[in-house]
């Protein structure tokens, strides 16, 4: 099983949407793991990880209120995140909330809000901690700036979140934010030496690059009618792990190991899931008969 940890929100576009119901639609194994609402929201959040096949085992029931969060489209693609959140951070893990074991956990997958409000950022970061080495480890830090109160510290823990990190995957905006004008490459090197294993960079309209110690290879992003690019990059990220169960690359010296078609079958794999979600608006990833009826041509390692 791929288990996602982190927050359930509300994208007021209006589908609740994160990476383990992109998972659930692309057949994968997945779980959640993380605090859900017994409010009206959460029913919803609840019956759509259900209705995507998202197992539930993991999630802690709580009577305190969902994280919403307004989208609005700029320019008439790109999204721009509002949140109306609990300054108590009532909906993020607390440490009394983490599962003692994971059963039939592969892939442990964390990133983005939770990180950035305690006392979840600290539950995550002890669970990722402890699972480092044990498990395949994948994060999308998913960078919203707009909840960053000290940069400074952040980037110190991030530092501690990639040195447990088996899969990296970024946009480039979260490069440029985190690290302004160094080129791509560079960073991605950098990560590597901090003994990743693999770390993917998704470049919008132009496509993604993924780099291993041993190779690197880079797609464009197929042409499509954008409608918004809400949710685009966490079905990305969705596709590229979905690929990595599929292809049985659930190991550290797996990834290292991986032949540069194989590189750039998932990512080109990973990014027709990303821009098909770009042809709906809102954060509405697709099942994969939708992703195989819309790219009729080519297969990708038996996933189309």
């Amino acid at each position: 099983m791929i288990l996602c940890v982190g927050e359930a929100l509300i994208d007021m576009v209006p589908v609740p949407y994160n990476v383990a119901i992109a998972l659930g639609r692309l057949g994968a194994d997945v779980g959640f793991l993380g605090r859900i609402s017994r409010d009206p929201f959460g029913q919803m959040l609840r019956a759509q990880l259900r209705q995507s096949r998202v197992s539930l085992d993991y999630v802690v029931d709580t009577d305190d209120p969902t994280l919403l969060a307004m989208v609005q489209i700029v320019a008439q693609v790109k999204p721009h995140f509002t949140f109306y959140r609990d300054p108590e951070g009532a909906y993020v893990l607390r440490k009394e909330d983490v599962p003692a074991r994971l059963e039939g956990v592969d892939v442990l997958h964390f990133g983005s809000i939770s990180l950035l409000m305690e006392p979840g950022a600290t539950a995550i970061t002890q669970l990722v901690k402890r699972e480092a080495g044990q498990r395949l480890i994948s994060f999308d830090p998913n960078v919203r700036p707009i909840l960053i109160n000290d940069r400074d510290a952040y980037l110190a823990r991030l530092d501690e979140w990639v040195a447990c990190t088996d899969v990296l995957k970024v946009s480039s905006d979260d490069v440029a934010w985190l690290y302004p004008g160094r080129p791509l490459e560079e960073v991605a090197a950098d990560w590597l030496a901090q003994d990743v294993a693999l770390v993917v960079i998704t470049l919008g309209e132009e496509g993604a690059m993924a780099f291993t110690a041993e190779t690197s290879a880079r797609v464009p992003a197929p042409h499509v009618e954008v409608a918004d690019t809400v949710g685009a990059g966490d079905a990305f990220t969705a596709a590229l792990l979905h690929a990595l169960q599929r292809g049985g690359y659930l190991t550290a010296a797996a990834l290292r190991a991986l032949p540069r078609d194989v590189l750039s079958d998932m990512l080109r794999f990973a990014a027709r899931v990303g821009s098909l979600t770009c042809t709906r608006a809102g954060a509405e990833p697709p099942w994969l008969d939708e992703v195989r009826n819309f790219f009729q041509h080519g297969s990708t390692l038996g996933m189309l």
